[in-house]
């Protein structure tokens, strides 16, 4: 068994993968069925619950891996993306670093620390909720905000390789963008579809409960 002890080592990181997709998948299944009535014994589930926000707050977030595969369909600018988002946090702290080591020579420069507000800004986005679309708003908003300051610097005090990385990856993920464009239609049917399954189930609840009523008196 997964979590028991054995004589075939398991690493620990099989075994976070294995609960965050089992935890995501029940997150899933209770979401679609709401309408039915809750188990009296939620408690025992406080400790995964517990465990599954540890590890969406930890430092490293890669740890968290959600039943969304990287061959699903997302919808870019809605959907949550983490494997790809999770790449933007490198260059952000590269250049959170380059920032302050310019300010140490230019003391309360507006431009140097307005880019640091902002890259403080879209490193607080928590990508397992917010979209990768957002996430990429962010990064060009970095870059928009640091050609005011490349545009007047000389080469030595630059913010050189980060904002590099940081272009790349923004053209990177435009390809990303424009490939998503195809499943627009899809993905929007998809949510449609859903809706009124969920609004079947709940009347299907509604009505069996009162012939269940009826049939007793």
């Amino acid at each position: 068994e997964l979590f028991s002890p054995s004589k075939k080592k398991i690493e620990d990181s099989l075994r976070i993968k294995a609960f965050t997709r089992c935890y995501d998948a029940a997150s899933r299944l209770n979401h679609l069925t709401e309408w039915m009535k809750k188990s009296q014994e939620e408690q025992k589930f406080l400790g995964s619950h517990m465990f599954a926000l540890t590890l969406r707050c930890s430092v490293n977030r890669s740890l968290w891996s959600p039943l969304l595969t990287n061959d699903a369909i997302r919808d870019f600018h809605s959907d949550p993306f983490p494997s790809e988002s999770v790449k933007a946090d490198a260059p952000l702290r590269s250049l959170l670093i380059r920032v302050g080591q310019l300010l140490g020579a230019f003391p309360g420069h507006s431009v140097l620390v307005a880019i640091g507000q902002i890259v403080e800004k879209v490193r607080q986005l928590d990508i397992l909720t917010n979209s990768l679309g957002k996430v990429m708003s962010g990064l060009e908003v970095i870059l928009r905000k640091a050609q005011d300051w490349e545009q007047h610097a000389s080469q030595h005090v630059q913010l050189g390789k980060p904002l590099k990385e940081i272009s790349s990856l923004v053209a990177t993920w435009r390809k990303l963008e424009l490939q998503s464009w195809s499943h627009l239609l899809t993905i929007r049917e998809n949510r449609r579809s859903v809706r009124p399954r969920r609004h079947w189930a709940r009347l299907y609840a509604l009505i069996h409960g009162i012939s269940e009523s009826e049939e007793l008196r």
